[in-house]
């Protein structure tokens, strides 16, 4: 094992923030997904910045020490159909905020990996053209037994995929010395 005490890892997009607490046995300590889609709760960034520093500033009173916090590295490239320039501009944004939050709560230094890294430091393959989220999150449910509510359409609720991207991104850490 590569590290010592506890990960904390987090996915951060400007709509959820998946969370999660691995320790140095690979045990899952802590899951939550940091929800921001009520436009009337959070109407700016600044709004969901400040709700990040009050979850961290929980999270620093709680009996979890970390040695490593992890943040998934913010799409870089277009995909058609996907992000515009504004879009992966206030993603990167909210991302530094986010990585600011957390050194200021912990005094610990975030590093980065890309989602790409992540699944294939898991062993988590996925073909050309399929959609990595169902693949992340079956990795998770096998890993953890982690048990999720669906919609009536039969879709995992919002901020589920983060939290497993989250994980992913705790487990990919460990191996890193």
């Amino acid at each position: 094992m590569a590290v010592s005490g506890n990960i904390l890892a987090l996915d951060v997009s400007t709509r959820c923030i998946g969370v999660v607490i691995l320790n140095e046995e690979e045990e899952l300590l802590f899951s939550e997904a940091w929800r921001f889609e009520n436009k009337k709760r959070f109407p700016s960034i600044y709004d969901k910045a400040e709700f990040v520093k009050e979850k961290l500033k929980e999270m620093s009173f709680c009996f979890y020490r970390f040695f490593r916090i992890y943040i998934e590295e913010p799409t870089k490239m277009f995909k058609t159909g996907f992000s515009s320039a504004d879009t992966i501009a206030i993603l990167q944004f909210f991302n530094g905020v986010v990585s600011w939050l957390c050194y200021d709560a912990f005094f610990i230094k975030p590093k980065y990996l890309m989602a790409s890294s992540v699944r294939k430091k898991c062993g988590i393959k996925v073909p050309r053209g399929v959609n990595p989220k169902p693949l992340v999150l079956d990795y998770f449910i096998k890993k953890t037994g982690f048990e999720y509510k669906l919609t009536p359409k039969g879709n995992p609720v919002s901020g589920t995929y983060d939290i497993a991207d989250a994980y992913a991104l705790a487990k990919a850490a460990l191996t890193i010395t």
